[in-house]
């Protein structure tokens, strides 16, 4: 069983993250389950795509890809910089 890290996270963030669609429990399962993503600097990033089966903005899509930009901090501790969701069919 892998543990969840303590996740940090901006209000700003979470605001941008509650319009794009994204829960703090999707962030979490990214971390835990996701795949390792290119980033920038000291900076680290992963992936996971999850099926979605619903409509946003008007149109039908069958899975969500949620991207999260992170650094590690001391006590296993993780610090979002931004989570990105794009929407269509990624597998």
């Amino acid at each position: 069983h892998l543990k969840v890290p303590t996740v940090r996270y901006t209000l700003a963030l979470l605001q941008k993250m509650e319009r794009r669609g994204i829960s703090r429990e999707e962030v979490e399962r990214v971390m835990l389950s996701g795949l390792d993503s290119p980033a920038h600097s000291d900076r680290k990033a992963r992936v996971a795509v999850f099926p979605f089966n619903s409509y946003r903005g008007g149109r039908w899509y069958d899975q969500k890809e949620v991207r999260v930009v992170y650094i590690e901090e001391p006590s296993d501790r993780i610090f979002v910089f931004t989570a990105v969701a794009r929407y269509g069919r990624f597998s």
